[in-house]
């Protein structure tokens, strides 16, 4: 009864590596580039390199603080590519 979940798991495993070998090329292919990720999480809001996509409320964290990347953003030489979609925390 077991067997049939064996070939499942087995396929699944299967193509989550074959996603992350592929991953990995794009990311080297980008670097190539020069596309850079955009780094925001725990920083401070900034409109040039985010969007703000949603709002939470943390009253121990600094009001502006960036708690969630929704969508990354990228640069491409220093310039931006895609801003990111991002949570901030805003307190009332």
């Amino acid at each position: 009864i077991l067997r049939p979940f064996k070939k499942i798991r087995s396929f699944v495993e299967g193509m989550k590596e074959g996603n992350l070998i592929t991953l990995r090329h794009i990311d080297n292919i980008l670097s190539t580039y020069d596309v850079t990720l955009l780094g925001t999480l725990s920083q401070m809001f900034d409109p040039k390199f985010m969007r703000a996509v949603g709002v939470q409320s943390e009253e121990d964290l600094p009001s502006g603080l960036v708690l969630e990347e929704v969508r990354k953003g990228f640069l491409w030489r220093n310039e931006v590519l895609r801003v990111a979609d991002v949570k901030v925390n805003k307190i009332p």
